[in-house]
């Protein structure tokens, strides 16, 4: 572990490790399952699981791990879909844990030793993709990862996205809840920007409120017919999600341009005006999500408001 890269190695399998355990245990704290039942065996596979797939990619196998684990998982849930949760759980902690290293280690990024774009004759467009492709990768993996436990895993929490179902369905019924543009808009955008917003506190906000989105959807699949659930809710769904997923890659930039002034304040290798420039470069790049978010959340407002309920009424009754 003295060599660098022996280093580097050994410190993405503990973050993943730690990651897995993180997720399991909140997960089974969620369905009230006694932390003595999954310390024996459940814990010990975690590491076990962890270990396997963050030496793969460290051996630069990163696509068999990934496509290897995901017919595991599919295998695994026709037998015993808890052993399955398991070992998705590494799944998604190793897929974090890469993410993440690469948002910090981006050689198409600002950094402090060069300021200006890596490559000037990529348009404005690339280049903005370039620096944020691997947030908005993060936030759908952890969207993604969310939504299918909790579609294929509704009783693990069942009691924690319920009293939200709930509150939705008194609110419609009694008014306070109303379909139409500007409430919605003004429901999804208050969402939206607490995610981006939870940024500032180092993303735990946006975290939290991308997990719980991705799990009350997740959950309310799992109780509906499939055709009937699709139906009214692709059409704005599609927009709405993206739209989501968007907010949390801004929250992550706004995290990663704080984190970046932070660390030129004890640093003697640049001057902290450097840090400062490239973390503000950063908040511009957090921003511009802002902007294309909230379009996205008007469009899919409208599109819910008027034209979801009556195009789904319409699918319905022609199948």
């Amino acid at each position: 572990i003295k060599q660098p890269e022996k280093k580097k190695s050994l410190y993405k399998y503990l973050t993943t490790i730690l990651l897995a355990i993180l997720i399991y245990v909140l997960c089974a704290w969620s369905s009230q399952v006694p932390m003595a039942e999954i310390i024996d065996v459940e814990l010990p596979t975690i590491v076990f699981a962890s270990l396997i797939i963050t030496c793969l990619v460290e051996n630069n196998y990163e696509k068999i791990a990934y496509i290897g684990y995901l017919i595991v998982i599919c295998v695994i849930y026709l037998i015993q879909p808890s052993y399955a949760f398991l070992i998705l759980s590494a799944l998604i902690a190793q897929a974090c844990t890469s993410i993440t290293y690469k948002i910090f280690y981006n050689v198409y990024d600002y950094n402090i030793n060069n300021t200006e774009v890596v490559n000037k004759k990529q348009s404005r467009i690339i280049q903005y993709y370039h620096r944020m492709k691997y947030h908005i990768a993060l936030s759908i993996v952890i969207f993604i990862a969310f939504t299918l436990l909790s579609y294929y895993y509704p009783s693990v929490f069942q009691q924690l996205v319920m009293p939200a179902l709930q509150g939705m369905n008194e609110g419609v019924n009694n008014g306070t809840v109303q379909l139409s543009t500007v409430p919605l808009f003004t429901n999804n955008f208050t969402v939206a920007i607490n995610m981006f917003l939870g940024g500032a506190y180092f993303s735990i906000v946006t975290l939290y409120l991308l997990i719980y989105n991705a799990l009350v959807i997740g959950f309310t699949g799992s109780t509906l017919p499939i055709v009937y659930y699709l139906t009214f809710t692709l059409p704005h769904g599609i927009v709405e999600l993206t739209a989501i997923i968007l907010s949390g890659a801004a929250g992550f930039r706004l995290t990663q341009a704080i984190i970046t002034i932070l660390s030129g304040i004890p640093n003697d290798d640049a001057p902290f005006t450097d840090y400062v420039i490239v973390g503000g470069r950063m908040i511009v790049d957090s921003l511009i999500l802002l902007v294309i978010f909230t379009i996205l959340l008007i469009i899919a407002a409208f599109i819910e408001a008027n034209l979801t309920i009556p195009l789904g009424t319409t699918i319905l009754g022609l199948i």
